[in-house]
């Protein structure tokens, strides 16, 4: 198990670093351009109307907003492109906040609920500031220990650590046999 472990960490560090770079960006940009991924799909709702489900994941002023919900067929051209499917917009940033479908709103983070005959939608917001903080945590563990891990010594055994210097060939501890510097050989 500990093999797999120390897999999965040297996996999760370029991920997260990664993740970092991508929320640092996207977290700028979103103060001048709000990003969009919206995905619609047609169906019924429960009477018998023409309704698009949508769930968007949208940048825009310092968060990520994520959008379940459906809204009725007279505003589809009004919430959503045309055509179903995979959808990516472009626009000017817009503020959601003070709005009357918030139902719960702390330190950036919110969730919201609107309920009326054109639109149902569940809204949660996550501010970028915590995304870049969870995303910096596996970074900055590797580069503390990183900085931390001392220097190996050139005249120490490599497997058990012994003095190798007044025997520099062949550990008398262990019997390994020394690899030996470039500059120990004469050359």
């Amino acid at each position: 198990m500990g093999g797999f472990s120390r897999i999965l960490r040297h996996a999760l560090d370029p991920v997260s670093l990664l993740l970092l770079v991508l929320c640092l960006v996207f977290g700028v940009r979103s103060y001048f351009v709000a990003d969009e991924v919206i995905h619609g799909r047609n169906g019924y709702a429960a009477d018998g109307t023409l309704i698009r489900n949508l769930q968007t994941v949208r940048s825009s002023h310092g968060d990520i907003q994520i959008v379940v919900g459906h809204v009725s067929s007279l505003m589809f051209r009004a919430i959503s492109p045309w055509q179903e499917g995979w959808h990516y917009l472009s626009h000017e940033p817009g503020n959601a906040y003070g709005a009357s479908w918030v139902v719960w709103s702390h330190m950036g983070f919110t969730y919201g609920r609107i309920d009326n005959a054109m639109l149902a939608a569940r809204i949660v917001i996550i501010p970028f500031w915590f995304l870049n903080l969870l995303f910096c945590l596996l970074p900055a563990i590797w580069l503390i220990k990183r900085l931390r891990r001392k220097p190996k010594a050139l005249n120490l055994c490599p497997t058990c650590g012994y003095d190798l210097r007044a025997t520099p060939h062949r550990c008398p501890e262990c019997g390994t046999a020394a690899a030996l510097p470039v500059a120990a050989n004469g050359q």
